[in-house]
């Protein structure tokens, strides 16, 4: 490491990119020696009595057995679906050779320069068919190849994109699964670590090292016969294509397969991505617990392994401070923010965190030229050895906001990147985002209620349509955000209005989600009171001052009050028969008598809008729609609003 660190400063930025994958990787594996330490020392505290480990070993080993099938089970259909979508790219292949088009017909039209030269002197007719099988399947190629052939190529994309989707689905789940008996097996609700790396991870850090390779058609001899003397090549060519291509159409080659195979690689090699290392850490935890039981590598004392553990974390530590210190690349300066750091001093925040706030500042461009955004400052003591903050977890937001704009959804606020400003024994991690200049939701549901469905008394069905609609677009916007978020594994953790921005795009008002920064994974668990406690799922509570498990179904729950909100244009709220809220009196009327916010009267919602708002705050979070299901299902109300009204509501 200490060479690394000596010639960081001198590689190029594309070097350090593989650096920081590699510091990633180092510090993932330590982060399972730790686990494995871990498991030992919980086991020699707990489970002392031969019997009584036996038994927890045991049924922990058949909840990772049970869990392994299941995922070999999916893995299975999951390749069965892949061969569906080749079947499906072989007969749009086929369609395209059989379309009367224009494209089509262009395909068999040679040009003498385009042709092999006949046989000749040093020329034989073995070297002549070589040349007309590579031209006849390269012509063919071309033609049907996804990045040549408008006809099919969107759908190729389309195909693509939801098996992706349905893999990124599959890992979340199985993700949450493992690290539950993982959790389970470290007799720990609230883990720190957990041997398992996310399968999106994984991805990110060896996707550039699968190259994407060219295809390559085989070369087939064909029945070709020598042509009469003096030839015309062009139009010999022409019947050898239209030859070939009913051996194509017919199955007598193997050609739309191999191209239907090679359309498809990357999903084959996402399909290994998402599975494999699920596989592989089941299989590490099972060798873990068969060793345990035969009490072969734990036999050391406990001191013995916390010990060890001790030295893996100070690694740890050393890893994530050579990545921070040496190989982070910050996007910005503290100089190139306009007033600054007077500004710390000199402007009240949009918001204060303690430790966390946020203003709006001007990033000074090289012609001195300014545009406005929008920067939360993060807070923290100076490491004098080091240079770096003492809590190195603060870059976990910006690596968040990283992700979710690779992501490239729409409806997160654009991040621009970092910078870094230190001054006596204080640390500023400066996070530089797009500034969203119309507000938020709650701006919307408070000054603009007048626009909502449920506020409107003695209007038509015109005016209670446009309101629907109107609500609705914003409720679709803030769905697909919260998708968005869900399919890279993340849970907000803090869904309600105030964290929807809004900004103007093309004479459009759209949604943006921002204040990430409690968003986790969406296996780990909550500790203490994240969020807004109006906001909460009834399985936050449940966990007292201890710990519970947060997911995304929380996140839905949240959602589902946002509805109501958008509905009748004011906030949730409950005082439960009291003058002011009470948090007590709030926990037991959502836990214990299942309150919810009232939906009864003439204003009240469509049953569409009514139904889906509550299935969101569901008690039981699996019934709970996803968020992509949200979305469906708003731009069915959307379509079918004016019927619903027609039958709910009376002029």
């Amino acid at each position: 490491m200490d060479v690394v660190k000596s010639i960081a400063d001198l590689l190029p930025n594309a070097v350090l990119f593989q650096i920081e994958h590699y510091c990633q990787w180092l510090k993932h594996v330590l982060d399972d020696g730790i686990y494995v330490c871990s498991v030992g020392i919980n086991m020699k505290r707990l489970y002392n009595e031969p019997e009584v480990r036996t038994r927890r070993i045991q049924e922990t080993s058949k909840r990772f057995q049970n869990l392994q099938e299941e995922v070999k089970k999916s893995q299975k259909i999951k390749e069965g679906a892949l061969k569906q979508l080749q079947s499906i790219l072989v007969a749009e292949f086929r369609g395209a050779l059989e379309a009367d088009t224009e494209e089509a017909h262009a395909l068999n039209v040679w040009s003498e320069a385009a042709c092999p030269h006949p046989p000749g002197p040093g020329r034989t007719w073995n070297t002549v068919k070589q040349e007309i099988s590579a031209k006849l399947q390269t012509r063919l190629v071309e033609y049907l190849h996804p990045t040549n052939n408008e006809r099919y190529r969107e759908k190729i994309e389309t195909l693509k994109g939801d098996f992706h989707q349905s893999l990124k689905q599959e890992s979340v789940h199985f993700v949450d699964k493992l690290q539950i008996i993982e959790s389970y097996l470290l007799n720990d609700p609230c883990p720190k670590r957990t041997m398992f790396v996310d399968p999106g991870d994984i991805a990110d850090l060896f996707e550039e090292s699968i190259p994407e390779t060219p295809f390559t058609p085989s070369r087939q001899s064909f029945s070709l016969h020598q042509p009469q003397p003096n030839p015309g090549m062009q139009e010999y060519m022409a019947k050898c294509l239209d030859n070939y291509v009913e051996r194509v159409k017919t199955n007598q080659s193997t050609l739309l397969d191999r191209l239907s195979r090679h359309a498809l690689q990357g999903c084959r090699n996402e399909i290994n991505i998402t599975y494999q290392p699920i596989l592989q850490w089941i299989d590490g935890n099972l060798e873990i617990l068969r060793r345990l039981k035969q009490d072969e590598t734990f036999t050391e004392s406990t001191a013995k392994l916390q010990e060890e553990r001790t030295k893996l974390e100070s690694l740890s530590r050393q890893i994530q401070t050579f990545y921070i210190g040496q190989v982070w690349q910050h996007e910005f300066q503290a100089t190139d923010i306009a007033d600054w750091p007077n500004l710390l001093y000199t402007t009240n925040p949009v918001s204060d965190g303690g430790y966390r706030k946020v203003y709006l500042a001007n990033i000074v461009k090289p012609d001195n030229t300014t545009y406005p955004v929008v920067i939360k400052v993060v807070k923290e003591a100076l490491d004098v050895d080091s240079r770096l903050p003492n809590d190195l977890d603060i870059y976990e937001e910006c690596e968040r906001m990283r992700q979710l704009t690779r992501a490239g959804c729409p409806n997160f606020v654009q991040y621009y990147g970092s910078a870094k400003y230190i001054t006596g024994d204080l640390y500023y991690l400066i996070l530089v985002m797009e500034w969203c200049n119309q507000g938020s939701l709650r701006d919307v549901i408070t000054n603009d209620s007048n626009l909502l469905p449920g506020t409107m008394q003695g209007v038509g069905n015109k005016e209670r349509l446009a309101g629907i609609r109107y609500a609705a677009d914003y409720a679709i916007q803030a769905a697909t955000a919260i998708q968005y978020l869900h399919d890279v594994g993340l849970a907000h953790r803090d869904i309600k209005a105030e964290n929807f921005l809004i900004t103007e795009i093309n004479n459009r008002k759209v949604v943006k989600i921002c204040d990430v920064g409690e968003a986790k994974r969406e296996t780990v668990l909550r500790t203490g009171k994240t969020g807004t406690v109006l906001y909460w799922a009834p399985e936050l509570w449940s966990g007292g001052s201890g710990c519970v498990r947060y997911n995304k179904s929380c996140d839905i729950y949240s959602f589902g009050l946002l509805l109501w909100e958008l509905w009748y244009g004011r906030r949730v709220y409950y005082t439960g028969g009291g003058d002011t809220f009470n948090e007590e009196r709030f926990r037991v009327a959502v836990v214990e008598r299942g309150w919810r916010p009232d939906c009864n009267g003439h204003l009240r919602p469509v049953a569409r809008w009514l139904s889906l708002m509550r299935r969101c705050w569901d008690a039981k979070s699996d019934n709970r729609p996803r968020a992509e299901d949200i979305v469906k299902k708003f731009a069915v109300i959307n379509k079918l609003a004016l019927r619903d009204i027609e039958m709910e509501y009376t002029q």
